[in-house]
Parts: structure tokens; sequence; C-alpha cells
């Protein structure tokens, strides 16, 4: 039971961090078009 409960727990880490990863990256993208655009009017 303890090692089910574990590896649930390790899933729901990885989950969490691949989706901020996400966000940010697309936070990333999305600041550096508008900068690129700011840039070139």
């Amino acid at each position: 039971m303890e090692f089910t409960r574990t590896v649930l727990l390790l899933q729901l880490v990885t989950f969490v961090v691949i989706g901020a990863l996400f966000f940010a990256l697309k936070d990333l993208t999305w600041g550096v078009s508008a900068l690129a655009e700011g840039l070139a009017a």
C-alpha cells in the first residue's frame, strides 16, 4: 500500500512539474513575441 501511494505521489509531482514548465514556456514564448512586435513597431 505504501509503495502504491509513493508511486501515485511521484506521478502527481511529475504531472505538476510538467504542467508548470509548459505554462512557463507558453508565457515565455508569448512575452518574446510581444517584445519582438514592440521592437518591430
